[in-house]
């Protein structure tokens, strides 16, 4: 499947929203058990227990339809669903958050279309290390693809103020 990546300096009629007050989380793509959505949910409210006040957005296809199976953990306002975003859409989500999780529990071979995208917008990334996902090297922050959601909540401190290496990720 063709995956293009997009500049995030998309034109002037395509501003990036504003990033709210505390620390805002961003999964891109279709929820699912494979990409482990309910355990970086899991992760976000592990933060909002801590006290860190974090704004979640899940971006992606059948977005909304994870939400609302995931009400125990996900409560508006503070937690977002885009469905179904198109591509310039995509861009103005991906420009609204601080740190992006994009995990795989299994590699298949394949890679991911968002994450070069978040890359290039210079958004602090974690994935999993396994598969195409090794390859980015320094440009991400790797963590291991069965990390509990503790691990995936510090994981998210971790990069939030510092990220990857900003010459890994030009």
């Amino acid at each position: 499947i063709f995956h293009p990546v997009f500049p995030s300096n998309a034109p002037e009629d395509m501003p990036g929203g504003a990033k709210p007050d505390g620390l805002s989380v961003g999964t891109f793509g279709v929820p699912n058990d494979s990409k482990r959505t309910r355990e970086i949910a899991e992760a976000v409210a592990l933060l909002r227990k801590r006290g860190r006040r974090v704004r979640f957005l899940i971006a992606g296809y059948q977005a909304n339809h994870f939400l609302g199976h995931n009400r125990d953990l996900l409560a508006p306002p503070d937690t977002e669903s885009f469905d179904g975003p198109t591509d310039r859409q995509s861009l103005r989500a991906i420009r609204t958050v601080d740190v992006a999780v994009q995990l795989r529990l299994h590699a298949l071979g394949e890679s991911s279309g968002v994450v070069p995208m978040l890359i290039e917008a210079g958004i602090p990334t974690i994935v999993s290390g396994i598969g195409a996902f090794v390859e980015f090297g320094d440009a991400v922050h790797q963590i291991p693809a069965d990390a509990p959601p503790a691990a995936i909540a510090d994981a998210i401190l971790a990069a939030a103020p510092s990220g990857p290496s900003p010459d890994a990720m030009r």
